[in-house]
C-alpha cells in the first residue's frame, strides 16, 4: 500500500505543575498513540501513572505495527494490558492507570479508539464539521464525589478522594481506564473515518480549555491546534498561570501535563526547516517547541 501524500505528525508537550511528565506519545509507521497516566495518591511508588503509560503505550504500539490493520484495536489493547500485567505482576484495583487514545492509518480508513478522557477530533475535509470522540464517563460517574479544598493538596482528604475514585474504576456504573484488567479494552470507544481526514489527539490538560475553563469550542480548539499545537498549549498554560491560586477555575492542580498531536496528509509541505519550531506569538505566552515526525509510507 502506498499513498502519494505523506503522513506526518506535528506535536507539542508540556509538563504540568507537578514537575513529572506522566503523558506519553508513541509514533509508529502507521499509528500514533497518546496516553495520560493518572496521578497516584502516593507519588513515592515506582509504578506511577507515567510508568504504566510508558509500558502499555510501548506494547500497544508494537502490536499495532506488527499486526494487520484488520485486527481490532480493542483486541490489541486488551493484549497489551494483559502482557504488562503479567510481566510486572500488576493486580486489578491496586495498580496505576492510564488513558489510551490511538489513530491507526490504513489504505482506506483511519481507525480510532479512546479509553479514558483523552479525546480525538477529526475533520474529514476542509470546511466539514469537526467530530469529537470523547469518553466522558470519568466525569459523569464521579460527579457525586466531593473534591478536597485547594488548601488540602497534600492532606488525608485527597487520600480519601482517590480511594473513593478507585471504587468506581473499571466498573459498569463507573468509568473505564487502562490498568491491570484487559476487559477494560472492550469498553473503549471506537470508530473509523475515511483516510484523508485530519486527526487531533490530546490529553485532558489540553481539552481543559473546553471542559474545565470554557474558553473554546471543540471547533475552535481544532482550528488553533491545526495551525500550531505549541501555541494552543502556550495559551492554556498562560491562562492557568494567571489563575495560580485556582480562585477562578476550581481544579486539583495549577497546571496538568499537556500533550497534543495533529496528523494531516501532505503536512510535509509545511515542514519546518530544522524539524522543530518554537512559537511565542505574544510576550505573555510561554515559548513551546513543536516537533515534526514523518510516519512511514503506507
Amino acid at each position: 500500500m502506498r499513498t502519494e501524500t505523506p503522513l506526518a505528525v506535528r506535536h507539542a508537550e508540556l509538563v504540568g505543575s507537578g514537575g513529572v511528565m506522566e503523558d506519553r506519545i508513541f509514533i509508529g509507521n502507521k499509528s500514533i498513540i497518546v496516553l495520560d497516566g493518572a496521578t497516584q495518591a502516593d507519588q513515592t511508588v515506582e509504578q506511577t501513572g507515567g510508568w504504566i503509560a510508558e509500558q502499555i503505550g510501548q506494547r500497544f504500539s508494537t502490536l499495532i505495527e506488527t499486526n494487520a490493520s484488520d485486527v481490532e484495536l480493542k483486541e490489541l489493547l486488551a493484549q497489551s494490558i494483559a502482557d504488562v500485567r503479567d510481566q510486572s505482576g500488576l493486580k486489578t484495583g491496586e495498580s496505576p492507570s492510564t488513558t489510551v487514545s490511538v489513530a491507526r492509518f490504513s489504505e482506506q480508513r483511519i481507525d480510532l479508539l479512546t479509553l479514558g478522557d483523552s479525546p480525538i477530533l477529526t475533520r474529514e475535509s476542509e470546511g466539514s464539521p469537526v467530530n469529537v470522540l470523547v469518553d466522558n464517563r470519568l466525569d459523569s460517574s464521579t460527579q457525586h464525589l466531593q473534591k478536597p479544598a485547594r488548601s488540602q493538596d497534600n492532606s488525608d482528604a485527597w487520600q480519601s478522594y482517590y480511594a473513593d475514585l478507585a471504587e468506581l474504576r473499571n466498573q459498569p456504573d463507573g468509568f473505564w481506564i487502562a490498568e491491570a484488567d484487559p476487559a477494560a479494552a472492550d469498553n473503549a470507544l471506537a470508530k473509523s473515518v475515511p483516510r484523508g481526514a485530519a486527526v487531533l489527539l490530546c490529553t485532558d490538560g489540553v481539552s481543559a480549555m473546553i471542559e474545565k475553563y470554557g474558553q473554546l469550542s471543540w471547533s475552535g480548539l481544532f482550528y488553533i491546534a491545526m495551525r500550531s499545537p505549541g501555541y494552543l498549549i502556550g495559551l492554556t498554560k498562560s491562562l492557568e498561570s494567571n489563575d495560580a491560586d485556582r480562585s477562578k477555575f476550581q481544579r486539583s492542580k495549577v497546571s496538568d501535563d499537556k500533550t497534543l498531536a495533529v496528523v494531516v496528509e501532505g503536512l510535509k509541505q509545511s515542514r519546518p526547516a530544522e524539524g522543530v519550531v518554537s512559537f511565542s506569538p505574544g510576550r505573555l505566552l510561554p515559548k513551546i517547541s513543536e516537533k515534526f515526525v514523518e510516519m512511514g509510507t503506507l
